[in-house]
Order: structure tokens, then C-alpha cells, then sequence
């Protein structure tokens, strides 16, 4: 990748880092804003309509409540505008109702279950209203004309909108009874909702941006003690449009910002990166191995220290090169040998015989394995083993003939490569290896040092097959007697 192309990729990313981090501010600030915004609006609304309300809250069933509330919620800007009481009451007279009895008969033992919750009875309010009003000099009516009105305080486990079970007795002069009923407890007095629609916004936008419109409330009272709550929430569809408009707005700049950006860049380095190219030229060469130098030096300063330290670093790379190569096929070499013999080893077989299938070369693969290694070395100690395998290897590159080549396997296991056509010469080198293992096993004083095995090489063959064929010699030179070979004639493995 060029270096202009790397430029633009990273301005690119460093300017959508920032247009990402702005955007990201610029729509939590108009979100939380737009949210702001609605919680006041929705607090100011329920604020006057409890104002507005307080002078009618004392009748809850007054027509003109319900109006007041909807007149306000018809707007489209709320979601739900809902009235409810601060408490469920009940009278007797509506427990009888309930219950399906008459108003000749009179209450008492009014009862619910404990988990339930509590009932309440508003004696106690209205004798503390009453001492209030004495207390500012106003004369009060008796307490006893009003109603006795019963309020449900509900437990923290009773769940909304359960019917209560209520128990109590209905009594009068002739009889008493047992009652239970069961009453809806709903504490709502008025509720108007308006769907939210979404319809200039797309669903992902809306499921990407989560807004929270924050339900307001005010209590309206009358007197001292709190009669109703009315609670407001904003309908967020407004909110979302706005929203939507402004990322839009807001992606639109960025994307013209960005296009007029990478015109100015483009220009500007076309302009002060053309001197590059000769860099840039001269790093391929020294990439592929040629080790050129700029000629042309730029006049800019930086550029001018970049291309001399170019031809500079050329130089030394090739020199560099040169020394490591030197210094690897000294290594190739060195690992490529057994460490004891100095023979080579058995991926340079490979290798070699890889040379004679491509050549098409001709000669013979020796297979070669030391008589009873393993108790020689239990019988002698290591110094005289390493002596006699090293005297054992010395023989098998007793020629200077570059036709003949010697290889250690592993262990016992030797091979030579004959590059010579005629059996003649194949003969009297087993011939003359025979003569010196003899040689050996008399210094050392064993029956047999080796047996030799030989197979012609086969053009069409493979390096594993030959192989098999000059163990297979090895095997028969063991039958004819100590340090001998045998010969696979060429006719036997073609008749083969």
C-alpha cells in the first residue's frame, strides 16, 4: 500500500473518530435536551391542571373535571394525562348497595385480611378539622351529620387493581347478617392516552436511540390534606422527529465536510509526496535484489536525508547480503553432515537422488549397515566405538572420485550413490571395500565389520523402491559370508 493511501486512510479514520465523538455529543446533548424539555413542559401542565382542578376536586364525579383533563390531553404533545386518588373510599350506604340490601339496615364490624392492608375511617380527620377551625375562631358544624366515609390503605404486597374482599355485618331490628363482598380497587378518576406514533421515524432509529420521557406529577389539595394527584407524560413521537431531523442534518455536513476534505488532501499530496516515487522505486530494487542508488537527490530537506539514507542503506544491505549468504552455506553445509563422521546425511541422499531422477543419470545405490554395532558398543568403550565408526566412514570415502558419494542414515546404517554405468567398476569397489573391512575387522578383532548390498539406479523407480532392492542385496551379501556383497544384476530387475 502506498504511502498516500495510507495517509488517506488514516486522516480518514482520525476524521471519523472525531465526526463520531461530536456526533455521539451533539445527539445525547439534543436528546437529553428534547427530554429536559418535555419533563418541564409535562411539570408545567400538571402543575396548572392541578391549579385549574383544585376548586372542583371536592365533588371527584364532576363532569367538568374529565372536560378540563381532556381539553389539555387532545393537544397531541402528551401520551397520558391520568387523575387519580390519593385514596379508595367507600361509604356504608355503597357496602350495602354492594352487598344488594336496603337502607333499613345498618353496618358494622367492618373487616378485610391484614395482608390486604388496613381500613381507615375519616372520624379522625374530621375531629382534627373540627379542632382546627375551633383553633381559628370559626364555628364548625357537627361531626356526627357527616357521613363516616371508610379509606383503604393498601399493604406494599397488594397488587393493582385486585378486587378486595371486605367482610361485615348488616344489622337492624329484626335481624342481623354476614356479609362479604367484593370491591374493584381502582384509585383512577380520569385517564386520557394518546397513542404514539412514530411516523416520520424509522423503527432502527428508534431502537437505536432510547428515550426516556419522565412522568410528572402534582398533587391537588383542598384545605391541608391531599385530594388527587394528577400525573402528565410526554408523548416521545414528537420528541424522536426532532431527533431524527437533527442526525440527519448533522450526517449530511459530515458527509460534504468529508468530500471536500479528501479533494484538499489529494491535491496537497499529489504535490509533496511526487518525489517519493524515486524512494519508493529504489525500495522495490532492493526488495527484488537489485541494489541501486538514487541518483536524482530532491532539493526538500527531509526528502533529501530520506534519499541519502536510501542510498546509504542500499549499499550496506548488499554488502550485508552478501555476508549472510557466505556465512549460510557455510551453516547449510556443516548442518547437512554427521556430526561424528563427517559424512553427509540423509536429506542430502534425498536430495541427490532427487538430482539423478531429474538428470536422468545412471549408477548404483549402496546399501551399507555395520555387523552387530549395538554389542560392540557393549563390549568397547565409547572413545574406541567413535574410532572404529569414524576409521569404518574414512573407508567408505577411501576415492577421491567425485562419481562416488558416501551418506550416514542413522546409527549402523550407510549409503553410497556410484554415479558409474559399467558392473565392472561396481565389482571391484565391493571387491576393494571387501579387502579393507577385512583390514578392519583383524585391527578389531571381529569376525565381520559390514555387508554391502547393491541395486542398479532406476530412472522410472523411486528412491524408496531402490532402496528396498539394495536391502534386499544386503540381505543376500549377509547369506554368502562375513564383510561380502551382492549385486542386483540390471536384466534381474527389469525381468523383475
Amino acid at each position: 500500500m502506498t504511502l498516500s493511501k495510507q495517509l488517506y486512510i488514516i486522516i480518514s479514520f482520525i476524521f471519523f473518530m472525531i465526526f463520531t465523538g461530536n456526533f455521539i455529543i451533539s445527539v445525547n446533548n439534543f436528546k437529553e435536551y428534547l427530554q429536559v424539555e418535555s419533563t418541564t413542559k409535562s411539570q408545567d401542565t400538571a402543575t396548572s391542571l392541578g391549579m385549574s382542578l383544585k376548586s372542583l376536586i371536592s365533588d371527584k364525579t364532576d363532569s367538568e373535571i374529565e372536560l378540563t383533563i381532556k381539553a389539555i390531553g387532545n393537544s397531541g404533545f402528551y401520551k397520558e394525562i391520568r387523575l387519580e386518588d390519593v385514596e379508595f373510599n367507600f361509604t356504608k350506604q355503597e357496602l350495602l348497595k354492594k352487598a344488594k340490601l336496603n337502607s333499613s339496615y345498618k353496618v358494622k364490624e367492618i373487616s378485610i385480611d391484614k395482608k390486604d392492608g388496613e381500613i381507615l375511617t375519616s372520624q379522625d380527620d374530621l375531629q382534627l378539622e373540627k379542632e382546627l377551625e375551633e383553633l381559628e375562631g370559626e364555628i364548625s358544624s357537627d361531626t356526627n351529620s357527616v357521613p363516616v366515609v371508610y379509606s383503604f390503605i393498601p399493604s406494599k404486597t397488594f397488587p393493582n387493581n385486585k378486587k378486595l374482599t371486605i367482610n361485615f355485618t348488616a344489622y337492624n331490628e329484626k335481624k342481623s347478617i354476614a356479609s362479604k363482598i367484593d370491591m374493584q380497587i381502582d384509585k383512577v378518576l380520569v385517564k386520557v392516552s394518546r397513542e404514539e406514533k412514530f411516523e416520520a421515524v424509522p423503527q432502527w432509529f428508534i431502537n437505536t436511540i432510547s428515550m426516556k420521557m419522565t412522568e410528572t406529577k402534582s398533587e391537588i389539595s383542598n384545605g391541608w390534606k391531599t385530594q388527587a394527584i394528577i400525573y402528565v407524560s410526554a408523548n416521545a413521537g414528537e420528541a424522536y422527529a426532532k431527533l431524527y431531523e437533527q442526525v440527519k442534518n448533522a450526517i449530511v455536513y459530515a458527509i460534504i465536510s468529508f468530500i471536500i476534505s479528501i479533494i484538499i488532501l489529494f491535491f496537497f499530496l499529489e504535490l509533496i509526496l511526487k518525489p517519493l516515487k524515486s524512494i519508493d522505486s529504489l525500495a522495490k530494487s532492493i526488495s527484488k535484489g537489485d541494489f541501486k542508488i538514487i541518483k536524482n537527490i530532491p532539493w526538500t530537506l527531509e526528502l533529501k536525508n530520506v534519499s541519502l539514507s536510501m542510498n546509504d542503506m542500499s549499499n550496506k544491505i548488499k554488502d550485508m547480503i552478501n555476508k549472510l549468504n557466505t556465512n549460510l552455506e557455510k551453516i547449510t553445509a556443516e548442518l547437512s553432515k554427521d556430526d561424528l563422521t563427517g559424512l553427509q546425511q540423509d536429506q542430502t541422499f534425498q536430495t541427490d537422488m532427487k538430482q539423478m531422477f531429474i538428470k536422468k543419470s545412471s549408477g548404483y545405490i549402496f546399501s551399507i549397515k555395520i555387523d552387530n554395532l549395538a554389542d560392540f558398543s557393549k563390549d568397547n568403550e565409547c572413545e574406541v566405538v567413535n574410532k572404529f565408526i569414524k576409521e569404518f566412514a574414512n573407508i567408505l570415502e577411501y576415492s577421491d572420485n567425485n562419481d562416488i558419494n558416501a551418506y550416514r542414515f542413522y546409527g549402523s546404517f550407510f549409503a553410497l550413490i556410484v554415479k558409474k554405468e559399467d558392473i565392472k567398476d561396481i565389482e571391484q569397489i565391493t571387491k576393494n571395500l571387501k579387502i579393507l573391512f577385512d583390514k578392519l575387522a583383524i585391527k578389531y578383532n571381529i569376525a565381520s565389520v559390514a555387508h554391502i548390498g547393491v541395486a542398479p539406479f532406476n530412472k522410472i523407480s523411486t528412491t524408496i523402491d531402490i532402496l528396498k532392492h539394495a536391502n534386499e542385496a544386503y540381505e543376500m551379501a549377509k547369506q554368502i559370508g562375513p564383510n561380502e556383497s551382492y549385486i542386483i544384476d540390471k536384466n534381474d530387475l527389469s525381468r523383475d
